[in-house]
Order: C-alpha cells, then sequence, then structure tokens
C-alpha cells in the first residue's frame, strides 16, 4: 500500500501537463479565405463537431467561432487530417451543386479527383467526389448516388450502389457494386487519378489509440452465507421423504470470511475517436484466494484469472491528471481450485407430517458444510471503479480502486454465497503505434 502511494505521489510531482490523446483542444493550422493563416488550437469532443462552427483559440489566447465563410481549411497538426469548408470545396464549379450540410469536410482523398466526407445535424453521411469541375455526391439515408449534372442512381437494399459518371468513364467504365463507405470510395478515387497519371494524398485514417502495460496491486475478498430459508428433507434422506424442514444456519451465516493477496497483471486502456470522455479498460490479472473458516471446519482455495472490463467516463480532459469513474463486470475464472469441508452437527427443525410422532422436532444432522459438486469458485461479479490516470508523452499511470459485487462461491439448496472483493492498483501503459 505504502509503495502505490510513493508511486502516484511521484507521478503527480513529475509528470507535466502535456496534448494527450483524449484532449479536447487539438493543434491546428487555419488557412482563411484572404489566404492568410494562424496557429492555435481548435475544440473538439466528437468527430461531428468538424461539421459546424467550430471553436478556436488562437496562439495570443483569443477565442472565435469559426465558420466555412472565412476559412478555406483546417489542418490537425497532431492528426495529419485536413478539412475544408463548403465554399472551398465548391469552388469553380460549373454544374450544380448540392445545398450546404456541413460547414467543414473532412478531405479523405485530395488530387485531380478528390473524396470528401460530411456530416449533417441529423448525422446523415454524405460523401462528395469532385471531378474536375463535376461532382458525385453519396449519401446513404437516401440510398442514392446523384451526378450533380443531373444524373441520379438508385441504392440497393443492401446499401451497395452502382453508378456511372461520362467523366469516370475515361478510365473505369463503369463503378461495380461495392459497399457504401469509406474505403471503398476511397479505393476507386484513387484508381481512378492513378488511371489518369495522376497523384493521390490519402488522408490518414482516424484509429482508437491503445494504451498497453501491466498492472499491480492488493486485493482483499469477503465472502458471506446467507441462509435460503429452503424447506427441505434432513440429509441423509431421499427429497421426496415426507418429513421436511429447514436447518438452522444461524452459526455459518453469523461471520464473515476475509482475505488479502496481491494481484498482478496487463492492462489496455482504448480510447476511441467518437467521445473524448469514454475510454474501456481490460485488465486481466491473476490473483490467488484462500478462505478460512475453522468454527465450519471449512477451508476454500481458488487461483483466479480476473478479466475486469470498463467503460469509464474521464473528466478534466486538459490536464495531465484525469479523474474517471467506470463500471462493469469482472469475469473470475478459477484456474485451479480446491476445498475442504468436515462434516459437522447442524441443527434440523423438523415439520412432521401429520400423526407423525418418529421423528423429533429438532434434531441435529451431520454433514459438511459443502457438499460435492457444490463448490463453484468461477464467479462473474458486477463492478465499478473510480480513481485517477496520469498522462506524459506517450505513457499513462493510473492508480484504481475497484469494487466487485455479487459474486458467489457455491451451488447450495440451503444457502447462498456472496462474495464482493476490493481491489487498489497501479498500472502503467504505452500508447500503441499500430
Amino acid at each position: 500500500m505504502k509503495f502505490l502511494l510513493l508511486v502516484s505521489h511521484f507521478t503527480i510531482i513529475v509528470f507535466s501537463t502535456y496534448s494527450q490523446v483524449n484532449n479536447p483542444y487539438e493543434k491546428a493550422k487555419i488557412t482563411f479565405q484572404n489566404n492568410q493563416q494562424a496557429e492555435g488550437e481548435i475544440y473538439i469532443m466528437h468527430p461531428k463537431d468538424f461539421f459546424k462552427p467550430i471553436k478556436f483559440k488562437s496562439s495570443k489566447g483569443e477565442t472565435t467561432l469559426l465558420s466555412d465563410s472565412e476559412v478555406t481549411s483546417i489542418e490537425l497538426v497532431d492528426r495529419g487530417q485536413k478539412y475544408v469548408s463548403y465554399r472551398t470545396m465548391y469552388k469553380g464549379a460549373t454544374g450544380i451543386v448540392p445545398k450546404k450540410v456541413s460547414d467543414f469536410y473532412k478531405v479523405i482523398v485530395e488530387g485531380a479527383t478528390s473524396l470528401y466526407y460530411g456530416m449533417d445535424s441529423l448525422n446523415n453521411e454524405y460523401y462528395i467526389m469532385r471531378i474536375e469541375n463535376d461532382f458525385l455526391e453519396f449519401s446513404r439515408h437516401k440510398r442514392t448516388s446523384a451526378n450533380m449534372k443531373g444524373g441520379y442512381y438508385n441504392n440497393n437494399d443492401n446499401k451497395k450502389l452502382r453508378a456511372s459518371n461520362s467523366i469516370i468513364a475515361k478510365c473505369i467504365p463503369e463503378f461495380e457494386t461495392f459497399i457504401f463507405d469509406e474505403h471503398a470510395l476511397a479505393k476507386k478515387v484513387t484508381e481512378y487519378n492513378a488511371c489518369m497519371n495522376t497523384l493521390s494524398k490519402r488522408a490518414p485514417s482516424e484509429k482508437t489509440r491503445l494504451f498497453i502495460g501491466g498492472l499491480m496491486g492488493y486485493t482483499a475478498s469477503a465472502v458471506n452465507f446467507i441462509d435460503s430459508k429452503e424447506f427441505t428433507a434432513p440429509y441423509g434422506f431421499a427429497s421426496n421423504y415426507q418429513l421436511k424442514g429447514y436447518y438452522d444456519l444461524s452459526a455459518l451465516t453469523s461471520e464473515t470470511l476475509t482475505q488479502t493477496s496481491y494481484l498482478f497483471g496487463l492492462s489496455f486502456s482504448i480510447y476511441p475517436r467518437w467521445n473524448k470522455h469514454f475510454s474501456f479498460e481490460i485488465q486481466p490479472s491473476y490473483t490467488s484466494r484462500k478462505w478460512s473458516y475453522p468454527s465450519q471446519q471449512l477451508e476454500m482455495e481458488s487461483a483466479y484469472l480476473e478479466i475486469p472490463t470498463h467503460m469509464k467516463v474521464n473528466f478534466g480532459l486538459k490536464n495531465s491528471l484525469q479523474p474517471f469513474f467506470g463500471f462493469g463486470i469482472t469475469p473470475a475464472i478459477a484456474l485451479n481450485s480446491s476445498y475442504t469441508s468436515e462434516p459437522l452437527t447442524i441443527k434440523f427443525k423438523a415439520d412432521p407430517f401429520p400423526g407423525s410422532t418418529s421423528f423429533p422436532k429438532i434434531t441435529q444432522v451431520e454433514m459438511p458444510v459443502i457438499l460435492p459438486g457444490e463448490y463453484s469458485p468461477s464467479q462473474l461479479r458486477l463492478s465499478v471503479s473510480t480513481g485517477f490516470d496520469f498522462f506524459t508523452g506517450n505513457a499513462k499511470v493510473g492508480l484504481y480502486y475497484r469494487y466487485d459485487f455479487l459474486g458467489s462461491l457455491t451451488k447450495s439448496e440451503i444457502y447462498n454465497t456472496s462474495c464482493s472483493t476490493n481491489n487498489i492498483y497501479l498500472t502503467v501503459g504505452f500508447l500503441s503505434k499500430k
């Protein structure tokens, strides 16, 4: 515990603020309609934020809202991506252009023939292909592609489309049927440019950011026995025996079994592009747990592969120190397990059938707490977590507290078990380049 506190304290002091993977402010170079340029940061929480006026903070600290009427292009320095304004994209067009649905369009392929991507306020997607001064618009929600000179072509029910164009036909007689997606369209544009002996510049694709590392820490678990008040035949008698009753399990349920141990494993942190507030954690770890209950002549032991899988909500995204709250599940797979349960005396409160005097109202039954086949240590627990992540460069260090609950260790008719764990651990991960 002291080790974890020392490392986390050192981390806070040493790790300085930097532009981490989920920072809502991204470095950008703005080119205005008057050809002047400015460098600064744009505020982006969701990819769809690019398709409306954008909040821009200049290097001088001035904040303004940029629209397509004043901006030619936006270049994202760290991503290597470029967005052009609606006006810029259709500048010089000789045919009919589609109505404006987005302030800015992402450049997918740039060349003699270019491909752009936009989104309207209803999250409908549009791909615009510019061939010289002619345009093709592809839209999934309309299930159509449209030649801006007047030709329309229907998509089929599988959201595929077939379209031909007199200009494209110079090299590609007909668009083959293909799935409506960015990759398929970009491939056709690149092929067409190559056929026309012109170069294509393909924008880097949006990638989910992945941190890979390890974890180690401390875990404490608690097991409670809960009387299920099962109306049953006494131990050693057939289940259809007429005499039934209840076990007195007050001694068994009066205590909580606790144990502590260490855990260590791997950590995978996934930061998607679609919302910078959210991330996902998968943390497979190994630990060994042993519970002893001397008064009940019971001992249980299991080695576990535990795989907590959480969705996290992150806060303070502008800072290198970010608190979070998470929730998810923790599968706990018993790699090997054993138990010993010696017979002990348990009271049985009988409820004799009418006219019976052969069985006393209260009797003693010799039986083990866990019968053969009842020990089932593998679990699926619900879990919640909280803590802090510390970012620096391409590294991330996290201090986590995770509470798992609603686990169970046995399958008995006369009682239930409730298993919960408290876990505190440190993670260190590095940003994957792939």
